[in-house]
């Protein structure tokens, strides 16, 4: 009887061992949509590369990683700054509950027995990418419309009016308003705007996206402009006018 019993939990352990799971890198591949913020997804394309968009597919930031995985637990690293000579890193965890949903938290740790209505975690699940929400980064027409700060009536307020692909208008509390022509390269990150003055080089600097209304910008001195944002520089946050038309700002 004893030696039955003892065969039985063999088993028991053997089976176990062999149905549990056993997560690696690859189970990461794919889309995830946040169930709190269905707005925000994360998509991971290879076993180093990703993106953070939007639910209908705009792309933010790209993304390199890397993932130390044990068991069900993700030690990630994950940089948005790929062309940098010295990329910064974000060091969050990642825990899966099963092959559709993991726990996301930045900075510390995952509790322990942390699940789904946790507060302290992001949860995201496996989703399929429909149509019309393919990924896509940033263009032109993103760009078209008027941005200011928030800084009304101050030497810190800005306007920029992007017309169309090739002229903008900026305004200043100190300055007035110039119209300019402008380049600017998608295909970066961050993106790089230029600014010319008829063919000279006025401004260089940087934009970021945070949002489809909001975005980060940076200039440099002339041939000064590294491959990042810098964090004492001048960066300003602009925000999207909704009710201002671009072609009435013309006139």
């Amino acid at each position: 009887m004893a030696k039955r019993i003892l065969i039985i939990l063999i088993l028991l352990v053997t089976t176990g061992a062999i149905y549990a799971q056993q997560y690696t890198s690859k189970n990461l591949l794919g889309r995830w949509e946040s169930t709190r913020n269905k707005a925000s997804n994360i998509v991971f394309l290879t076993d180093s590369t990703g993106a953070f968009l939007a639910s209908d597919g705009f792309i933010y930031n790209r993304m390199n990683y890397s993932a130390k995985v044990n068991k069900d637990i993700v030690e990630f690293k994950y940089t948005v700054d790929p062309t940098r000579k010295h990329p910064r890193y974000a060091h969050p965890q990642i825990k899966f509950l099963n092959d559709s949903i993991f726990l996301f938290r930045m900075m510390w740790g995952i509790p322990k027995n942390a699940d789904t209505s946790n507060k302290k975690v992001a949860v995201y699940k496996r989703i399929k990418e429909l149509p019309g929400t393919e990924m896509r980064i940033p263009n032109s027409k993103d760009i078209l419309g008027v941005w200011g700060s928030k800084f009304k009536d101050t030497t810190k307020f800005q306007k920029f009016t992007f017309a169309d692909k090739n002229t903008v208008y900026i305004q200043t509390s100190t300055q007035g308003i110039h119209k300019l022509r402008y380049t600017i390269d998608f295909t970066q990150q961050p993106i790089t705007l230029d600014i010319y003055d008829g063919n000279r080089v006025m401004k260089q600097g940087f934009i970021g996206f945070y949002g489809k209304d909001v975005i980060r910008v940076e200039f440099f001195e002339k041939d000064k402009r590294g491959d990042h944002f810098t964090v004492f520089g001048g960066n300003a946050f602009l925000y999207r006018d909704k009710k201002t038309d671009a072609s009435l700002y013309q006139q």
